[in-house]
Parts: C-alpha cells; structure tokens; sequence
C-alpha cells in the first residue's frame, strides 16, 4: 500500500513539472531543494531509470519492478537507439538518475549485441546495473573475458552466497535466483577494477562490482517469479542511488517538457492521428436484437443444419465441456461456458484478408472486393476506437440490455492470426510508432505458404450456445450512421429481428428433428468413424535424422548465448478421402480428441463472391480450389480479455501421453511431469516471457502468476499449464496487446525476437495458421484467442498437422522425437492416421479411435 502511495505521489509531482514551461535553472534548484525533502521524509523515489533494453523478452519485467520501486516509469531505448551514438543520446534524451543494463541474446564481445551498454558502462556517470549479458558486458568492458561455461543454465534455479554488501545488503546470506545463460565470466581474466561479490555454490561468478565507481552486475535474473527476493535487488539499488546523489552533492532528475518526449506512451506503437479515414470518424448506433431458446440439440448437429455448406463459417466450441458433462471418467476442468457460431458469407457481412505488405482485402457475399492499403494491426486499431464510440442499443428481442446475457459479446471479429504475421508484431515493437515501412515478403517454399497472415469474419449475426443453461442465443446487428435516413434505419432493423426470429425457427426445427423419434431424419449429421482414408500416412517434409539434426543446431545455437529455448516444429501432409468434408475432420477430432479452446474455420472466398462479385484467379493467388479450412481441439488459452480489463494467458510447456488404461500408472505419469527438471525449465522461461509481454501494456504492479506449472489433464496427455494475468492499462486496448504479445511465447520461445530468426531459419517454411491464434475480437474491446495446436489444416485436398517441442539445454534428441510424435498422435489417431517421417520407416501407431 505505502509504494503504491508513493508512486501515485511521484506521478502527480512528475506530471506538476512536465506541464509546466520552466527554465533549466528552476527546475534544477527545485529538484536539489525536493531531493533533500525526500532525503528528510525517509521517502526513497522517485528515481528515474535509464533501461536499455538489448532485445530481451524479460526486460519489461524489470520495467516494470523498476517503476514501482522507483516511483516513476523508466525511459526505454533498445540497445540499437540512436545508432548506439553515445554522445548523440545524451544530447537528445532528458537526464536520468542511473541505468539498467536489461539481459538479451549473444555476448557483450559483440558490439551489435550490445550497442549503447557498452559507452554506457565505460562512459556513464550515473550508478549502473547490469543483469546477465549487462553483468557480462561489465567484466568486458574493463578486460575481462566472457566464456562458454560447463553447462548452459537456462530457467535453472541455483543457490548462491554473496558479501551482504550493496545489491545484496539484508538478503539472506544464502538464497535461490534463477539463471538463463550459457556464457560466464571468467574469473583468471577478472580485471583488477572489478571484485565479485556473489558465488554459486560451485564457485561460478554471479555478482560483480566495481572498486571505484557505483557500477554493480548479477549474472541470474533478479525479475524471474522464481528468484528469491528478487525485488529487493532494484530496491537496493534505488538506495545506492539516492546515497550516490546526495553524496555527489546531485539532485535527482525531475520531469521537464521533454520527459514527455520518451514517455511510455512514445515507446508502444500508436495511432498517426493524419492518418485516421474520415469512414471511422461518423457518429454511429449500432442496433442491437438478441432472441433465445431453450434447447438441448448438440451444437454439432445445429452448426451443420445452419452453417455447415457456407463458404466463410466459424465455430468457436468448447468441445470439453459438453461432450463430456456428467459422464466422463475424465478430471477435465471447465474452461469454458459459451460457444460460438456463425457465417459471414451472408448478406450485410464481410471478411478481411491480410496478405501482409500493408494490405487488406474487404470480400463480402456476393459483391466485389474492396482493398484497402493499411497495415493490420492499425486498421484494427482504429475501427475499435471508432466501435468503442458507438451507441449500442438493444430492440425487439427478448434481451432488453447486456447484463441479461451471459457473455459480454455483441458484435466481434471472428477468425485466425497466422504465426508468420508475428514477424511483423516484432518489427513493430522493434520500428515504434511506425506503420509505414515495406516488410519482408512471406516464405515461398512449402505447402499453403501463400495463406491469408489474418482472416477475420465479421458476421452480421451469430449463435453463442450457453453450456450451463442449454440455451442457444442469437444476435442480429446492425450500424447505421448520422447519414442514414429514417426508412433506411427502420428497414434495418426489421431486417435483423427477422433475421433473429428466422434463425431461432430453424433451431426449433432442428431440435424436432433430432428427438429421439425423428432421428432418421438427421442422419446427415452422423459423425463418421473415418474423416480421411483409412490407409493415409502424413508424412513429415523432413527426415528424422533432418529433424534431430535442427534439434542439434537448436542447442549449439543455445550453448553460444543466441537463445535461451526454441520451439522447433515440423508439419505432417497427408491426403484426404475424396467423400469427407473438412466438417467431419473437425466433428471426428473433437470426438476423439475434445479441448476446451477447440475451433473450426472454413473459408472458401470464391464461392463466397459468387456470381456478384468479381472472381477472376488473378485476385486470388493465394487460395487454394476449395478454399481453406482449419480444424483445431487446442488445449492452450493464448489471449483472454474479460470486460473488466483482466488479460489471461495458460500457456504450455511440458506434455506427457496418458495410459487409458491403467489409472495407477497414468496417475505416476502425472507426477513424474509434475517433477521434470525440463518441463519446469521450459514452462518457467516462459511464464517470464508471458509476464514480459504483458508487463508492457498492464497496470504497474497488476502483473500475477496465480497457477504456477500446474498439471491439467486432456483426454490424450497430461499437460504442465501456467496461469499469468494482468490488469490492461486504461491507455492501452486489445490490438496494443496483440502488437505486444503475439505470437504465443510457448511457440516461439526466448528471447523471442531472435528466437523467431532462428526458427526461421531452421525449420525453412511457413507456419501458416499452425502456432497461431484462433478465436474473436470483441469490438468492445474484449477477446478471447487460443494457441493454434493438435491442429488439422485442409487446403487442395491435403490435410496438415503440425507439432513441435521446446529445446533447451536439457533436451535429448530422441525424447524430443517422441514428444513430437506423441503431439501429433493426439491429431492423427482421431483421423485413424499413420504418420512417419519423410524416406524413413513409418512409425505406426494404435488406428482404432481413442
């Protein structure tokens, strides 16, 4: 409670200054004069912090120790700013009371890896700090040598002693930090300005600091949720500041008008207001009718009836919780409570096709195409804002307001987000604020390589089906503008009540029809005991000797410092029976592999322009004949947004196939995961990386870890799945946070930026929609997206599963192997698939149905 005081106080000081035009000169003797006030109160902050940020994915979680503990938010700049002109950024930036040098890939030997840390230690005169590659950098700058240690320890916990002094004043004299680093100084190079200042128990160097000047260095990472005490580090090292200050007879830095400047706001992506169109700016209402029905008709059945043979359907289905209720022997965990169905190749409805390079496709039923040249991510952006400000008004239904439904949705973009579309969430973060730049094009080589990086439906109507109740919902909208007359508007609104009303009737109908007296009459509907021939092998594009062999490049790439895990993955191909639809790949799947983030997508947008539109090949280059259709039962909640601004991710890291058969020893298995050294290295970078991500775009301080490495059991695998949440910040909405979490840290690994290059290069194709996110945005703001896995991809008759594993420094090449298949077992054997690797053995498996 007291730093939360504290830091609201330092805000309102600091935003007292930086509103005010003074001189140099006053603010000076102000801030000499509120230095010693503080000094005399006991008050400790705020202290502003210089964090360079080297391209980590763990320095927003020192970002955000640091401003608590300070009282002040940081400036940040990447190691890169300003060319790594030392003289160039103390001449541009406003003063600062120290610096934090953050950790990041590669070695401090290399200025390209280290850019402005290397001047900053050599040349700053302010306390410094260095974590990791920032405490490696310090023993090079001054002489000493970086090297290769005896073993890589990457979310490794370890006990340490240290001298009690500084950094590690009034911490236990023996405590627990977590390590993520395969390099280590050396101590026989040690430089005589140097002393150390803190050993593992086997003698490695895990602290440094300098005989003279207040510069100090920890090899571990203080800011990991595992570290012990790890706070108390910044807060020390905010008091050898404040001492350093007083002594040196300084004042702390308060704001001035060019605070603002390098503000947090001016470090995230954002919105040019020159480049707001005028079609987002019109006062709108959007109406609103929402009719219900009590029903107990299985949404399989209901979503084949209505939307089965449309060109551009979605059904966002909570496959656990119904398929299973009251009659598993299952310990599943309720997940979710809604589902959701719908199409968007109806009238009044449309689909946005990102191909990249700033470029968006609008296709709606029956009518031509509209391109509209944007990136994403700002187009996104600046249609919520403009939705955010839209009157909502509920009509002739039976729901009179939103809190009668028990979901908060009324109008949303449904669809995917590739995983190669994260190349430019990166280059975003890494080009702030700039949208107007040429990224480089997609990957060429490969199978459906040329798909959509975002395919977004927006439905004029959709179905959510509420699991606890038995109750099918259906909402009918429609906007209207200040230049939509009186009729227009009227005839609108007959329009989607008609809609509502028509779609409940055949709801009704449908339930007749599937009484246990009418059953025949459904027989349509029968899930096949074989979605795709019975002999179809999918058969990896690569060796398994190819696949070891990128495991092994995964490691050498981790023992040299480039990365601390790597998400290596590999895709299946196999062709399908010509008599099966993609629906009933998805209807066996979440059959015989139900998960509580399952989701189908089918998209076919030739058929959907149909005769009305302008359908020539040449604007399609991309789609394969047929269409596209993605076939998910995810395990994994990627991306939630409640209405209270609550964000919640679950990723997972560590799997373990079950035996069905023998409870007692499925039960061992369980806590033999529960124990992996591995998995819980795997699962802990990141759940750090997760909290980095978030910490970019949540409340100071509101960033939590309330499941930590928590065993959840699926129908196929027992899996170890953390728990992170945070409060959205009030400046801050989903796209900010797309930009800032996207892609999934569990399908990357870290750091997650360079990580992305390496995988890039190892596996040598596009992910496509594998590894992405599926799922809504809410134009009110909420979201809800899986992590796309244990996922069938349909395009020109061929069906692609992908699967992967995380490398670390512990893994084992042939359990890797293993893993990987047991991954895509829990796909394929639902399909009653073989799959081997490419001119290899096939490794056959069980073909009955779970």
């Amino acid at each position: 409670k007291n730093r939360r005081l504290g830091y609201n106080h330092c805000k309102d000081v600091s935003n007292m200054f930086a509103t005010k035009d003074l001189s140099e000169d006053i603010i000076s003797a102000a801030a000499k004069e509120y230095t010693g006030n503080l000094l005399q109160s006991g008050i400790r902050y705020p202290i502003r912090s210089l964090l360079i940020d080297n391209f980590d994915s763990y320095t927003y979680n020192i970002w955000q120790i640091l401003t608590e503990v300070n009282g002040i938010e940081p400036y940040v700049l990447y190691n890169n700013a300003f060319n790594s002109n030392w003289n160039k950024m103390i001449e541009e930036m406003p003063a600062f009371d120290n610096i934090v040098l953050s950790p990041g890939p590669g070695s401090p030997e290399n200025r390209a890896d280290f850019g402005l840390c290397h001047d900053a230690i050599l040349r700053s005169n302010v306390p410094l700090f260095g974590v990791c590659l920032g405490h490696q950098g310090l023993a090079h700058v001054y002489g000493g040598k970086v090297i290769r240690g005896k073993v890589p320890m990457h979310g490794r916990l370890s006990t340490i002693h240290h001298n009690n002094e500084n950094l590690f004043a009034n911490l236990d004299p023996i405590t627990s930090v977590v390590r993520y680093h395969s390099l280590e100084v050396e101590e026989d190079s040690l430089p005589s300005a140097l002393h150390v200042t803190a050993r593992t128990t086997d003698g490695t160097i895990m602290g440094l600091a300098h005989r003279f000047k207040p510069q100090y260095g920890v090899q571990f990472h203080p800011e990991s949720i595992k570290t012990q005490s790890g706070r108390n580090y910044f807060e020390n090292f905010r008091d050898i500041t404040l001492e350093y200050h007083l002594n040196q007879k300084k004042s702390l830095h308060l704001p001035s008008a060019k605070s603002k400047q390098y503000s947090y706001s001016n470090f995230h992506p954002k919105i040019r207001q020159n480049q707001v169109d005028n079609s987002f700016q019109q006062e709108k209402e959007r109406f609103i009718s929402v009719h219900k029905i009590y029903s107990t008709v299985d949404p399989s059945i209901l979503f084949e009836q209505l939307y089965g043979k449309d060109a551009a359907s979605f059904w966002l289905d909570s496959a656990v919780d119904h398929i299973y209720n009251n009659t598993s022997t299952y310990n599943f965990k309720k997940s979710g409570r809604i589902s959701y169905f719908g199409s968007a190749s109806t009238p009044h409805s449309h689909v946005l096709e990102y191909l990249g390079n700033n470029t968006i496709y609008i296709r709606r039923f029956n009518q031509n195409y509209e391109v509209v040249q944007q990136n994403i991510f700002e187009y996104l952006k600046l249609k919520l804002h403009d939705e955010l400000q839209t009157k909502s008004t509920f009509i002739d239904g039976d729901v009179n307001c939103l809190n009668d439904l028990p979901f908060n949705v009324t109008a949303a973009l449904f669809g995917y987000f590739s995983y190669e579309l994260g190349q430019e969430t990166t280059e975003l973060l890494a080009n702030i604020g700039n949208f107007n730049y040429t990224l480089p094009t997609q990957h060429s080589t490969g199978t459906h390589s040329n798909v959509p990086l975002a395919l977004l439906m927006f439905p004029s109507s959709f179905v959510a089906y509420d699991h606890d109740e038995s109750v099918y919902y259906v909402v009918s909208f429609v906007e209207t503008s200040a230049s939509t007359s009186s009729s227009e508007v009227n005839n609108a609104k007959s329009r989607i009540v008609k809609t509502g009303r028509d779609i409940i009737e055949k709801i009704a109908s449908t339930a007749s029809l599937s009484s246990p007296t009418n059953k025949s009459a459904v027989q349509n509907t029968k899930i096949f005991d074989t979605a795709v021939h019975p002999s179809t092998i999918l058969r990896a594009e690569k060796t398994r000797q190819q696949y070891i062999d990128d495991i092994n490049s995964a490691l050498t790439y981790i023992t040299s410092g480039d990365t601390y895990e790597v998400c290596l993955t590999i895709q299946f191909n196999g062709k399908m029976h010509a008599v099966r639809s993609p629906l009933e790949v998805y209807k066996v799947l979440r059959k015989g592999n139900p998960a509580p983030y399952a989701c189908y997508l089918r998209y076919d947008p030739l058929s959907m322009m149909g005769e009305g539109g302008d359908s020539r090949r040449e604007y399609l280059e991309w789609c394969p004949q047929g269409g596209i259709a993605v076939c998910s039962t995810s395990p994994e909640c990627f991306l939630r947004i409640d209405e209270e601004g609550l964000m919640t991710s679950k990723p997972i890291k560590g799997t373990a196939k079950r035996d069905l058969t023998n409870a007692t020893h499925d039960l061992a298995i369980l806590q033999i995961l529960s124990q992996d050294e591995k998995c819980q290295a795997e699962n802990l970078m990141i759940v750090d990386l997760v909290r980095n991500d978030f910490g970019r775009v949540c409340e100071v301080g509101s960033v939590c870890v309330p499941k930590l490495m928590d065993i959840e059991t699926f129908a196929t695998v027992h899996q170890m799945v953390s728990t992170i949440q945070g409060t959205l910040r009030p400046d801050r909405d989903v796209v900010d946070v797309l930009l800032a979490t996207f892609p999934g840290g569990s399908m990357t690994g870290a750091p997650k930026k360079r990580t992305m290059e390496i995988i890039r290069q190892l596996e040598g194709r596009p992910r496509g929609v594998y590894s992405g996110a599926m799922g809504y945005l809410g134009l009110n703001g909420l979201a809800d997206l899986n992590i796309v896995i244990r996922t069938a991809f349909i395009a020109n008759d061929t069906l692609t599963v992908g699967a992967g594993g995380a490398i670390v420094a512990l893994s084992n090449a042939e359990e890797e192997v293993e893993e990987l298949l047991v991954k895509a077992q829990s796909v394929s054997r639902s399909l009653n698939c073989k799959v081997e690797f490419a001119a290899s053995t096939g490794i056959e498996m069980d073909s009955s149905l779970d």
